[in-house]
């Protein structure tokens, strides 16, 4: 054979082939197009083709049943053998599939309900790839029904009326990845309703996550139970600025068990009333709203992490929130609101950074721990306690405790601000501040005395940095095994002691009676704050019994000073401020002694007096000077 022949024999086969195979391809899709329309005007068995148009029923992968009639439709499954077909489509009317609970239509691609309601009863409806519930569409799940799709895609309402999945007792709906309210929009939502005595499954979740507008979708469980299977992502919301939400909402008991990590998005919402919710991988609320009402029940998990993002808000109900091994919560220019409260023990933690709000209830024990991240400013809200744990302000930070604060002190430079009531240690101790503190005008600050102003005897502040005096300086002398403390004439009780400065002042206190004919006196200087029984002695301004040199200096130190009469160390003529008065009222008493008569003062006093008001008359005309030393040469 010629080699021209020989090529154009072998071109006729390959085209051949390929035209075979084209032609096979083209009756194959020709084949899954074979559409068949139910056409029963009211009830009729799937099973007879009489029902059917064209007269043939569709059980077959390559065969799509079709239900589209307006009005209402009783469709008959009395077999115990599956169907199969490739697309199940339901439009415009109101089906019903009626089974005997082992009758099983099982779409191999898609099931669309385009518009209409479909309720099943008794039935088992499966779709291998995606479920697919247009606007203002129903789907029903009766009793003793079984759905099990592998996506279900539900669109949110329109102007007219909300699109909803509806299980009630008895139903089993199994979802799979389920993307609720992604499509569509209006002023309706797209909605799944899980009823008491239903379990639906779920594996990928995202409610109204694109953001567009009027896409609501709410999946809301009335006293039944949401299982989500991880590790899928479920998210909430979106961060759209348009009309658009997602929500979860339980209610009346009922169970909310996430596998995965839940994010809920500034549009989103998770809301549990009465009900538990398992949060094992944890909980990120980035600008939406947890909000829990009632007694909440919570399962944690050391990997739990309850957190909130750029406004984000934990509302917790009535139950206390108990953080242990592994267990945080974190804020991040966000809020915390609780009811029931927080507990911090050993492993657990919270940690505030940015504009923090801490609106609620803190114990801190052994093991536990409260950190203000660096420049972040704090607030809390509620009591706060630390017995053992560790609470750590950074550098640049600043925590303003707007309720009562007993406990440990703080480590960290960074600023605390007490608001409220503040009862240091546990009953009389020392604590210390790492960095500075401000009492404000509202706060009270309680020191308790138990006995002798050494180890545990009374309440004492060390800081490291500043300290801005205001509020109320109330003080208790406490009752031990020899009874009530009573301090003896000239003791003196220092309560706080500062690195840096010391400045302000308390603005009022409470102090309990002494003994007949003893009174406090407050000595504060620019690095401590001391209380002290006045000696009886005048002049006696440091109350070691004796007017001398030493009573000039804290004449000097606390000058110009203002307080309630009598109460200042150094206020002699009792007239509540710190002057030249009350050096006049030194300078007379000036070698003085508890046991000895102002008319027995040996001469050199008199050399010393004239030496010190020398001094005197420079400090009034060199004011800066006050702090220099200044008394008799021995």
């Amino acid at each position: 054979m010629p080699r021209t022949s020989s090529h154009a024999l072998l071109l006729l086969k390959t085209c051949a082939v390929l035209a075979g195979v084209l032609v096979a391809a083209t009756a194959g899709r020709l084949d899954a197009q074979q559409l068949h329309s139910w056409n029963a005007l009211s009830e009729g068995a799937y099973a007879n083709p009489a029902n059917w148009l064209p007269a043939n029923t569709p059980d077959s992968v390559n065969e799509t049943a079709r239900f589209d009639l307006f009005g209402s439709h009783t469709v008959g499954y009395e077999f115990n053998a599956d169907i199969l077909v490739h697309h199940l489509q339901v439009a415009n009317g109101d089906f019903h599939f009626k089974g005997n609970q082992t009758s099983s239509l099982r779409a191999a691609h898609n099931f669309d309900l385009e518009s209409g309601s479909l309720e099943l009863e008794d039935f088992v409806l499966s779709v291998d790839e995606t479920a697919t519930l247009g606007s203002e569409t129903l789907l029903e799940l009766g009793n003793n029904s079984y759905y099990n799709a592998g996506a279900t895609n539900i669109a949110a309402g329109t102007d007219n009326s909300s699109t909803e999945l509806l299980a009630i007792a008895g139903a089993t709906p199994v979802l799979g990845d389920l993307s609720l309210a992604e499509t569509g929009g209006g002023n309706f939502e797209g909605l799944v309703t899980v009823m008491p005595g239903v379990e639906a499954t779920v594996d990928n979740v995202s409610i109204a996550t694109t953001g567009g507008e009027g896409q609501h979708g709410v999946l809301q469980v009335i006293g039944g139970v949401l299982q989500q299977n991880g590790p899928h992502p479920l998210v909430i919301g979106s961060d759209s600025e348009l009309d658009t939400s997602g929500m979860i909402a339980a209610i009346n008991s009922s169970d909310l068990r996430f596998s995965s990590h839940v994010t809920v998005n500034p549009t989103g919402r998770l809301r549990v009333s009465s009900s538990r919710v398992f949060l094992p991988r944890g909980l990120t609320v980035n600008g939406g709203e947890y909000r829990e009402t009632g007694a909440v029940l919570r399962g944690l998990t050391p990997q739990s992490r309850l957190e909130a993002l750029e406004g984000g808000e934990l509302k917790l109900g009535d139950t206390l929130l108990t953080l242990g091994q592994g267990h945080s919560v974190g804020l991040d220019n966000a809020s915390l609101t609780s009811v029931g409260g927080v507990a911090i023990s050993d492993g657990g933690g919270v940690d505030l950074a940015g504009d923090a709000q801490f609106a609620s209830t803190l114990s801190i024990g052994a093991g536990g721990t409260l950190t203000v991240e660096a420049d972040a400013t704090a607030t809390l809200s509620g009591a706060l306690t630390n017995h053992g744990g560790a609470a750590h302000v950074a550098a640049g930070a600043s925590l303003i405790i707007d309720g009562d604060y007993a406990g440990d002190g703080f480590t960290g430079s960074g600023a605390v601000e007490f608001r409220g009531l503040m009862s240091p240690g546990q009953g009389p101790a020392e604590i210390l501040l790492e960095g500075d503190a401000v009492w404000s005008s509202a706060a009270v600050l309680e020191i308790e005395v138990l006995g002798p102003p050494t180890g545990a005897g009374h309440d004492r502040i060390v800081l490291n940095g500043d300290a801005q005096l205001g509020g109320e300086l109330r003080v208790a002398l406490l009752e031990g095994a020899g009874g009530v403390y009573s301090p003896l004439p000239g003791r003196r009780l220092e309560l706080i002691r500062a690195g840096g400065a010391l400045s302000g002042a308390f603005d009022e206190y409470s102090l309990p009676a002494l003994t007949s004919g003893l009174d406090w006196r407050v000595l504060q200087t620019t690095g401590a704050l001391s209380l002290v029984v006045d000696t009886g002695l005048t002049g006696d301004f440091n109350a070691d019994g004796a007017v001398d040199a030493a009573d000039f200096t804290v004449w000097r130190d606390t000058l110009n000073q203002t307080g309630p009469a009598g109460l200042l160390a150094a206020d002699g003529n009792l007239d509540g401020v710190v002057d030249g008065g009350d050096w006049v009222v030194w300078r007379d008493h000036y070698g003085d002694t508890l046991t000895s008569p102002a008319a027995g003062v040996p001469e050199p006093a008199g050399a010393a007096i004239a030496l010190l008001a020398g001094c005197l008359g420079a400090a009034a005309r060199r004011p800066r000077r006050l702090r220099r030393p200044c008394g008799p040469r021995r």
